[in-house]
């Protein structure tokens, strides 16, 4: 089944010129691995921007920039071989990228009942990325947030305002939105998370909670 929820048209043209943060960068080409839709709008993107490059003189460029360019290259792509295979095969290659253990080794902290989350990045904007892991049933309770928020479901569904999210499936929140989320009865849901600012319980309980975790 294809994702029926993509991600928006400003933030695919930032990934093809490569303006997004690193976690964002991340959670998009983990979208863009799940999504042909997608794929091909990025696609697209980079087809233009190719067009407009050949119109640009070209520049001379030194022999240590190219050496620092290879350089970089390298490292980037050292990690790959060796990480991919981690995550239990629910993981696409970008976020598996970022693990040195499987999904059980990693440090799971406690978010409300039936709910769990691991880190795996904090970038230098300030945008944390991590998975979200959650029991059939379970509900983050209501709440809002001070930044933005991305969603993309890696397995299981969960129902958030009327909407139904399915593999591949990105739901964005922001400063003016509010929400609940509740996990299918059928299974689990594991979710990668990317999360600016703070999110803002709007239930007492949920408050308390959130003193005892990294939320």
């Amino acid at each position: 089944m294809l994702p029926n929820h993509h991600i928006d048209e400003d933030m695919l043209l930032a990934y093809a010129a490569g303006t997004l943060g690193e976690a964002a960068s991340v959670l998009t080409a983990a979208h863009l691995s799940l999504c042909p839709h997608c794929r091909a709008g990025v696609a697209a993107a980079e087809a233009v921007g190719g067009a407009l490059l050949e119109d640009i003189a070209p520049a001379p460029v030194s022999e240590i920039n190219v050496a620092a360019f290879l350089d970089r290259m390298d490292a980037a792509e050292a990690p790959t071989s060796q990480k991919t295979a981690r995550g239990d095969g629910l993981l696409p290659a970008p976020v598996s990228n970022y693990m040195s253990s499987d999904m059980k080794s990693l440090k799971w902290s406690f978010v409300q009942p039936g709910v769990r989350f691991a880190e795996l990045l904090v970038d230098g904007t300030g945008a944390r990325m991590g998975l979200m892991h959650t029991q059939p049933g379970a509900s983050i309770t209501p709440h809002g947030h001070s930044g933005e928020e991305l969603t993309l479901v890696l397995s299981g569904g969960y129902s958030c305002n009327g909407q139904g999210y399915r593999r591949g499936d990105l739901q964005s929140a922001d400063e003016s939105t509010t929400h609940e989320l509740t996990t299918d009865l059928d299974g689990e849901c594991l979710s990668l998370v990317m999360i600016r600012g703070r999110i803002r319980p709007t239930r007492w309980i949920a408050r308390i909670l959130r003193h005892f975790t990294d939320f």
